[in-house]
């Protein structure tokens, strides 16, 4: 194993290693399109998209960098066929391809069964699961070797089928059509499949022998994490676990009729309806397991104590499918003068739940169970040649077997479609040539949202919280519900100036509230109280209030009649710059114990004590650097044991964003069919810091040491490149 630590760079006992490891970028993409004409009524095309992006995070233990390949593919055949003048039918059909990976160096440098020439019984998973690497080695007050989790796989797969027919007759245009869709995605199971070995220091420790068996060790002295790990005794051991890839299917099919009827000259009429038919997704590889609707046992049924010895039922079907989903759209535009336009419109939208939620399910026992093996006080029993030496703990958990309390995932009995209304008005005017000013109203109110519903979570109150869990067969219980809500109103106005003596400006400024009463399942979504939805209402994670973007575009004067010189070097110069000023999102103030006795740590909220100044800027870091906190936590106060805060979620703000991206372009004539573009680009020209939320990597957690602090931006530093560009 040390053959995977670097070597010292210098003299130095301790911190006597410096290295500096690239962030490598490489992004390639290629854009291909053929057309194609069968006289003068059928056309053809077809389209293919292919582009690939690739971070590679180096670290000095190479054996935590980080490959991030990531494929993304896309091709059309389009057929028009114009059969009337009044009759046109236009087909499509396509696919979309998404991989994306994140490999150890192992997997990238096609060391297959690195793992298993450690010799470790039974840690030969690198070659039994197809996934290379080591087991991970977590060394108490050192860097670690290896990853945990698999080398993670992701693949999304969309076929698509669009065929639309359009008739005009008289004032009215009418299309109707098929929309449909198989969408299918898969997600290697987020485990250790490759085991874990944890060296704390235990065994290595300097003490005096006592006669006390249970004691045999005083005036220990700490010992070091490397040395247990050179010894090879470990503290505790995890398993590897079976490593699969939870695989999810579905149809979503909708069938559209529409008229746009042209009343009068100024009234136009938009009105038509669509029906979606959503399929019940479904397991492909049948690697997956959900709750019963008494949360008692897994379904389907098996008497596998281990993924290896699983069944698989391909076609594993989860919730029921969801019918009489009508969308009816209506909408219209009134000419009321030459200068200005009223436009408005409403209607029912539907947004079935993400297939991702639905690949948790191949994570249930004992598809992705491991044994935890804990080693004796003072003399291990865990070691490389004896790895389950120890005693086995919980994490063998088995829902067959009482007080084994295993964490499950599952789906709700009934899973209603998301479902939203939305309904806008704007109108427009002309202000002088070439401009015009826009007022827009949207609003929307969506039901039926999908969170993580925690059922097994007990009252707060004393007591072992398994012993207090409604389900006594289980532990922590994710279930995706489809119980949350949204509102969202947002007013904006837009001032634009077509090009006018070299210049074209478009102002906008919007302002908005969104409140929610979660973010999606899939990211988490869990509520404080999984019993009070309510109580999670508020600000949205994404609400911003007020933002600002203007762009401008400036074409200089060719300079005609100046020498060939100065046209050259100045005329023909095109300006360009795009400013944008928001305020800040939305952060929880949380607490880092569980309080309330539930088992919910890191969801919790406190009190709610007085509203104080938010310094939560860019000023203040540079003011009081990192280490000082932004907020003021006389705000706020801890609850009461066994009680849940009163603080509404995501009740703070962070810093807003000030952002000027500038560049300026050219254009050179080499000869009739060949042209050099010049382009000077800088982003973040100013240069200016733009504070991310405090303690970005979590929320802000009362009492914690680094409470409220700013570790990083929400926006690079100033980058600035010089782009040539061909056309011919």
């Amino acid at each position: 194993l040390m053959q995977y630590y670097p070597n010292p760079t210098n003299s130095a006992l301790t911190n006597n290693f410096n290295s500096y490891v690239p962030l490598t970028i490489e992004q390639n993409q290629t854009l291909n399109r053929v057309d194609h004409n069968i006289g003068q009524n059928v056309r053809l095309f077809g389209r293919f998209l292919w582009q690939k992006l690739t971070y590679v995070n180096g670290n000095a233990v190479a054996t935590s960098s980080a490959y991030s390949p990531t494929s993304d593919r896309n091709g059309v055949i389009g057929y028009t066929h114009i059969i009337t003048p009044t009759f046109i039918n236009d087909l499509r059909v396509g696919f979309n391809t998404l991989t994306s990976d994140v490999n150890n160096q192992f997997a990238q440098n096609g060391q297959k069964s690195a793992g298993t020439a450690l010799g470790i019984p039974g840690f030969t998973a690198d070659v039994d699961n197809n996934n290379p690497g080591i087991p991970t080695m977590t060394v108490t007050g050192y860097a670690g070797l290896g990853s945990s989790g698999s080398n993670w796989k992701q693949d999304d797969r969309t076929v698509h089928a669009y065929d639309q027919i359009s008739w005009t007759k008289g004032r009215h245009t009418i299309m109707a059509g098929a929309d449909i869709r198989r969408m299918t995605i898969g997600r290697a199971a987020q485990n250790d499949p490759r085991g874990n070995f944890t060296f704390s220091g235990r065994y290595s420790t300097q003490c005096v022998a006592t006669t006390d068996p249970t004691k045999p060790c005083a005036n220990a002295v700490s010992g070091n994490g490397l040395a247990d790990m050179v010894l090879g005794y470990a503290a505790s051991i995890v398993t590897p676990t079976f490593q699969l890839k939870g695989s999810v299917g579905s149809w979503r099919n909708g069938y559209f009729v529409q008229d746009n009827w042209q009343v009068t000259p100024k009234l136009t009429l938009l009105y038509g309806m669509r029906y979606e038919q959503p399929t019940i997704p479904y397991s492909l590889n049948g690697y997956a397991r959900i709750l019963n609707s008494t949360y008692t046992a897994l379904i389907p049924s098996s008497t596998a104590t281990t993924g290896t010895a699983f069944t698989p039922t391909p076609g594993f079907q989860f919730t029921g499918a969801n019918n009489n989903l009508w969308a009816p759209r209506l909408g219209f535009a009134y000419r009321a003068t030459d200068k200005i336009v009223v436009r408005g419109g409403g209607g029912i939208y539907y947004n079935p739940n993400h297939l991702n939620a639905f690949t948790l399910a191949s994570g249930n026992y004992p598809l992705a169970n491991s044994t935890t093996y804990t080693a004796n006080t003072y003399f291990s029993t865990n070691t490389f040649s004896n790895p389950s030496g120890g005693t086995a703990g919980a994490g063998g958990c088995n829902p067959n077997v009482a007080g084994t309390y295993c964490n499950a995932f599952t789906d709700a009995a009934s899973l209603p479609t998301p479902r939203m209304y939305q309904w806008n008005l704007d109108s427009g005017v002309e202000l002088w040539k070439d401009a015009a000013f826009e007022l827009q109203y949207l609003g929307s109110r969506s039901i039926h949202l999908d969170y993580s519903w925690q059922p097994n979570t007990p009252t707060p109150g004393a007591g072992t919280i398994n012993s207090r869990r409604p389900y006594q067969g289980f532990g922590a219980i994710r279930q995706i519900t489809n119980g949350g809500w949204s509102t969202y109103n947002g007013l904006t106005s837009i001032l634009r100036q077509r090009l006018n003596h070299g210049l074209t400006a478009n102002l906008s400024y919007t302002w908005a509230h969104n409140l929610d009463t979660s973010n999606d399942a899939n990211g988490g979504g869990y509520l404080m109280n999984p019993y009070n939805i309510k109580a999670d209402y508020g600000n949205s994670n994404w609400d911003i209030r007020h933002r600002f973007v203007g762009t401008l575009l400036y074409q200089f004067p060719n300079f005609a009649g100046h020498n060939y010189a100065v046209r050259t070097a100045l005329g023909g110069w095109q300006a360009n710059a795009i400013v944008t000023l928001q305020t800040g999102m939305p952060f929880n103030v949380g607490l880092s114990s569980d309080v309330a006795n539930t088992g919910t740590s890191g969801i919790q909220r406190p009190n709610f004590v007085k509203r104080v100044a938010n310094t939560c800027s860019g000023d203040f870091v540079v003011k009081n650097g990192t280490s000082a906190s932004c907020i003021d936590a006389t705000a706020y106060a801890t609850p009461a044991a066994f009680t849940y805060g009163n603080l509404h979620r995501n009740d703070s703000k962070g810093a807003g964003r000030e952002l000027v991206n500038f560049s300026m372009f050219k254009n050179f004539q080499v000869y009739e069919r060949l042209q050099f573009q010049f382009r000077a680009e800088a982003f973040n020209v100013f240069n200016h810091a733009n504070p991310s939320n405090p303690n970005s990597s979590g929320n802000p957690q009362l009492g914690t040491g680094s409470f409220g602090t700013i570790t990083s931006t929400q926006t690079d530093p100033r980058v600035l490149q010089l782009v040539g560009k061909i056309n011919f």
